[in-house]
């Protein structure tokens, strides 16, 4: 088989498990679903018939009842989010009252004295609501015939696994009003449903594209070509007006619109948390905002500083190509370890800088003079750049050994160049080389989310 076959055949084969994974997860998660205080327990072929059957709670404390309200399904919804809401009664074992609530999105049930909700059923996953005066075969495990009842059926792979339920009004107007409002109702929850699964099925897709390979790729290859075309333009700088210019500024605003598709398809992908706690996201925008605006706005003051941020574009390279990221984030990763090098070099420096305008200062004003000229001797000594010539300018006239000049430029040299900036080299590459394993391992575990929240996203479509 060949590699994409075998590629195709894995997603294939984790789609699946996941889809049944999130399939048996819902029914678990209805099974253990708690009511006032109590478990539903459902097991294969046997379902209790309502809360009724279950143990009831009394709250002993304010502590303990916080604690029970946590275990259950929630307290009802507040009087603001209800649509309708009544006594009627519920076919368990036998007709029980039961406080009904329906709201935009639920149709939630509690016990009369009780403000937890003791069961729940999402309206986009219920089928139909049929009256059981057309259906007499709806009732449930009831000879009785009632005329003033209706059936809601779910959704046999939803929260409420296929459950069939039978409430009971008082008058037939009630029946109707009951009927009509959860049919209006169901119609609004199913078709905003469909919207956001439509939404979530068009994400799945654009993080799928944008984590592929080929669009990195193809993003590269952009980006890189984006780069030719500011070394040519900064090679031939042509004059404002001439047919060259208007070439270079066709091309500044194709890249620029190119680079705003891709960057609202990532987002699009992304959005909101996981994409702005990126860095190179962040980068991105900064980038590509920064650009869009000084095209529309091309007259406004300081608009021309702005336009240098156009340049960066080039570092965007760094982001698509994966092994160049990989670099950047494990140098930036081992930079503090290096700092704290640094900061011993830098003392190292200071120190010196202080001994060699106490001691030459007379000798050589414009090397040692102050503090300032000191330094800046002492780190052009540190990369051997004519230190024998500065070395001369603060000897002896009479060309003999000077002992404080010898021991004063050994020494510096001896701690400086030969031991600390060698540490230096030395812990940025023992960090950097741990930074680059980390990044690899943090790039695989990516990879799995990615994959991961791709499948989620397409079983809560299909499912």
């Amino acid at each position: 088989m060949h590699s994409g076959g075998r590629a195709a055949a894995v997603v294939n084969t984790n789609f699946t498990i996941a889809k049944d994974a999130a399939s048996e997860v819902r029914l678990q998660q209805r099974r253990n679903s708690v009511s006032n205080g109590g478990y539903h327990y459902y097991q294969r072929g046997h379902r209790p018939s309502d809360d009724s059957e279950l143990p009831h709670l009394e709250p002993l404390n304010g502590v303990l009842e916080g604690a029970a309200l946590e275990l259950t399904l929630g307290s009802m919804p507040s009087m603001r989010e209800h649509v309708k809401n009544g006594i009627v009664d519920k076919l368990c074992e036998e007709w029980q009252p039961r406080f009904l609530v329906l709201t935009s999105h639920d149709l939630a049930m509690s016990l009369t004295n009780s403000p937890i909700v003791s069961d729940r059923i999402p309206l986009h996953e219920i089928t139909h609501v049929t009256r059981v005066q057309s259906h007499r075969d709806d009732v449930l495990a009831s000879d009785e015939f009632e005329d003033r009842a209706f059936n809601v059926h779910t959704a046999a792979n939803g929260y409420n696994c296929g459950r069939d339920y039978c409430f009971r009004v008082q008058t037939q107007e009630e029946l109707t009003s009951w009927i009509e409002a959860l049919s209006r109702t169901i119609k609004a929850a199913k078709k905003k449903a469909a919207s956001k699964n439509l939404i979530i099925a068009y994400k799945a897709r654009a993080l799928t594209l944008t984590s592929s390979m080929a669009w990195q790729r193809l993003c590269g290859l952009l980006v890189a070509a984006n780069v030719v075309v500011n070394v040519i333009q900064s090679q031939e700088l042509p004059d404002a007006g001439t047919t060259g210019m208007a070439i270079f500024d066709v091309l500044d605003i194709s890249f620029t619109v190119i680079f705003a598709v891709e960057l609202t398809l990532n987002m699009f992908a992304q959005w909101f948390w996981c994409f702005f706690s990126d860095g190179w996201n962040l980068f991105d925008f900064i980038v590509v905002f920064v650009s869009i605006f000084t095209l529309i706005f091309r007259n406004l003051p300081g608009v021309s500083f702005l336009r240098l941020m156009r340049t960066f574009r080039i570092l965007r390279l760094f982001r698509q190509l994966q092994s160049l990221r990989t670099l950047i984030n494990a140098l930036a990763s081992s930079f503090i370890p290096v700092i704290n090098a640094f900061i011993i070099v830098i003392l190292v420096l200071v120190v010196y800088a202080i001994l060699g305008v106490q001691l030459f200062q007379n000798r050589d004003k414009k090397h040692f003079g102050s503090f300032a000229r000191s330094y800046y001797s002492m780190f052009q000594i540190s990369t051997f750049d004519s230190w024998v010539d500065l070395a001369s300018t603060i000897s002896n006239s009479d060309q003999t050994i000077d002992p404080v000049v010898v021991l004063f430029m050994t020494t510096f040299i001896v701690i400086v160049v030969w031991v600390l900036l060698p540490v230096v080299v030395a812990v940025l590459l023992e960090n950097f080389t741990r930074a680059v394993h980390l990044e690899k391992s943090k790039i695989l575990v990516e990879q799995e989310q990615v994959f991961a929240f791709v499948c989620v996203l397409l079983c809560v479509r299909v499912c």
